[in-house]
């Protein structure tokens, strides 16, 4: 899966990158994202990042949330005028048909742990979930 994933934004432009792996608790912090999406300057990237959240409680509260999991960050900057479509071609990318499922997408206001940081995201919602682990 993380291969065609990987196969998938890089056909989209996207550098494929190596993970980051230490304690950051989302891709936000690692330096693929958080450095390169500063300034004026275009940058399409696709990596893994392994996410570990050992002070988190929150994966207790929430099946959705997990203290160790692994995920795909893709950053698109800026972003083009189609990216809920790339995003939902990834899925059939990796076989999922996306007919299938509802998949919403609700925008919702961010905020870095710093506090420096802050904007408007969307994070899907894939059948009804309220929370699918977005950060």
């Amino acid at each position: 899966m993380i291969f065609r994933l990987s196969q998938f934004w890089a056909g989209q432009g996207c550098v494929v990158a190596l993970p980051y792996d230490l304690e950051v608790g989302a891709g936000t912090m690692c330096p693929e994202t958080f450095f390169r999406v500063l300034g004026p300057q275009p940058w399409r990237v696709a990596y893994v990042q392994p996410s570990r959240r050992p002070a988190d409680g929150r994966y207790g509260e929430n099946p959705n949330r997990l203290l160790k999991h692994t995920q795909m960050q893709v950053i698109l900057k800026p972003p083009p005028a189609d990216v809920q479509e790339m995003y939902l071609a990834s899925f059939e990318a990796i076989g999922i048909e996306i007919r299938h499922h509802d998949i919403r997408f609700e925008e919702a206001e961010k905020s870095s742990r710093c506090g420096r940081a802050k904007g408007r995201h969307e994070h899907p919602a894939p059948n009804g979930s309220k929370d699918c682990g977005a950060s």
